[in-house]
């Protein structure tokens, strides 16, 4: 019996109705309800348990429950477990302290650390035989190569060793010119319950968000076997002159300062570089120089025939007229041809026969029709927008719903806050882009590449749209009406 089925005969059996009675009140056939207590039948369509729990009078939390059964006995546990890690992250990924990383400054001694450092060992190579002595060696050698103009460090070791990656994301900004390859180990099943891949996202992200320059690749094993305490020294840390190898939870690491010994492990390096696969694309850069970036470029992707989207505000960009842009861009900012490019851009989206599949907040859309704001663009680069041009981008939006190129959804945010910096957009299932919109004029973007990944947000944003996450399309739709009527 499933999870589902248990829970719904509970909730029946103890509301003291019939089965009889459930059926005539919620409009549920008999026979149905019948065969879910006995996990003979899943609805495919989540209104139909809805029904069945305002049947039974079932409190907020009584429901959420009976429908997170229905949701693990639907999709089973372990797809059910990605999505709400995949929810998690979203949430997690604005949190102040990735978006405010406390920098350090480097030390002038650096050298005399190092040899603080692994004095009172033993003769070449040094071994280093406490965590503490390898945490700080560690951030020395990382502190050393950074400083360098051409500072390179090549590592092999897995976003699990968070010393390692606090330090990097707290040095990079002194290393602007600096390059950082990490290849890492996903796991190839990636059906754990605690979805490792999706972890190792999650930890890499203060890194990413930090130092652009970090490149994060990939390959697949099963990691438990690869990285385990029988595996001697399976990390490593190489840069300009020096080599440290060390365990799984560094305890124990041989430093190397042989030239010889460098260019043997440099070479076993690239080798094994040349096995993996990017993890994500990360950029860190103004506004301005972002949507130069996408506006000029070549060889663009064109959309697939469904978008999905998340976002604080709606998806506006193939709502705005050519008119609403001239008449509120700060001119200054955007040279003849980037307007040009942009007016293409609008028309081309307008014109493509795509769905827009889009998940907004309902107080995302009322500042908008209050404020006239967007929050997906800096304030110094547009004025707001009057309440004409509100009106036409609403009109627009509702005329696209009607014509079914727009599917909206405005999220409850008692159930998901979604944070105002974030936005998600997959234009395609292997084209799916995050975006985190600093304070000021930065913005950061991450392009997901690995395919583990992309499947699990890809999965989420589909389920979003019909999830208890979100208001149905017609209260949407009627949400949208009642406030066109109050702000405009």
């Amino acid at each position: 019996m499933s999870v589902f089925a248990k829970r719904l005969k509970y909730y029946i059996e103890n509301s003291g109705q019939t089965i009889y009675s459930v059926a005539i009140t919620s409009g549920v056939e008999r026979t149905m309800i019948h065969r879910m207590m006995k996990g003979d039948r899943i609805p495919t369509n989540k209104n139909v348990v809805m029904a069945v729990a305002r049947t039974l009078l079932l409190s907020p939390s009584d429901t959420d429950d009976l429908m997170t059964a229905y949701e693990i006995s639907r999709r089973g546990e372990s797809a059910y477990r990605q999505l709400q890690h995949v929810q998690q992250l979203l949430l997690d990924c604005v949190k102040p302290s990735l978006l405010t990383i406390n920098p350090i400054h480097p030390p002038e001694n650096l050298f005399l650390d190092l040899k603080t450092i692994i004095s009172n060992q033993s003769a070449p190579p040094q071994i280093i035989r406490e965590k503490p002595h390898v945490n700080q060696l560690v951030r020395t050698l990382l502190e050393m190569e950074l400083q360098k103009n051409d500072g390179q460090v090549c590592l092999i070791a897995q976003p699990d060793y968070q010393y390692l990656y606090e330090s990097l994301a707290s040095m990079t900004h002194f290393a602007p010119n600096a390059k950082i390859q990490n290849i890492i180990c996903f796991d190839r099943g990636n059906d754990d319950e605690n979805c490792y891949n999706l972890r190792c996202l999650e930890k890499l992200l203060p890194t990413l968000l930090a130092c652009p320059a970090f490149e994060a690749r990939c390959y697949y094993d099963h990691v438990t076997s690869v990285f385990n305490e029988w595996t001697l020294m399976p990390c490593m840390l190489l840069t300009s002159d020096y080599v440290l190898c060390f365990s799984t939870d560094a305890s124990q690491a041989l430093l190397f300062d042989d030239t010889e010994m460098n260019n043997f492990m440099r070479t076993f390096f690239q080798k094994k570089l040349a096995c993996t696969m990017p993890i994500c694309h990360s950029l860190k850069t103004s506004f301005q120089q972002y949507m130069r970036s996408v506006l000029m470029a070549e060889n663009s992707t064109p959309p697939g025939p469904q978008i999905f989207t998340i976002l604080y505000q709606p998806c506006m960009t193939p709502f705005i007229d050519n008119d609403i842009i001239l008449n509120h861009l700060n001119m200054e900012y955007f040279s003849p041809e980037m307007l040009q490019r942009m007016a293409v851009h609008f028309q081309v989206m307008k014109t493509k026969n795509t769905v827009i599949n889009s998940c907004f907040t309902r107080e995302g859309l009322e500042l908008f029709l209050k404020t006239g704001r967007i929050t997906e663009i800096p304030d110094q680069f547009y004025r707001p927008l009057d309440v004409a041009s509100r009106k036409r981008i609403l009109h627009n939006m509702i005329q696209a719903i009607e014509a079914g190129t727009l599917v909206p959804h405005i999220i409850d945010t008692a159930k998901f806050s979604l944070p105002k910096e974030l936005s998600v957009e997959a234009l395609s299932p292997t084209q799916i882009i995050l975006y985190l919109y600093a304070d000021g004029d930065m913005a950061f973007s991450l392009t997901l590449n690995e395919p583990s990944l992309l499947h699990a947000f890809y999965s989420f944003l589909e389920y979003i749209q019909n999830s208890r996450l979100v208001y149905s399309r017609k209260e949407t739709l009627h949400i949208l009406q009642q406030l066109g009527e109050t702000y405009l």
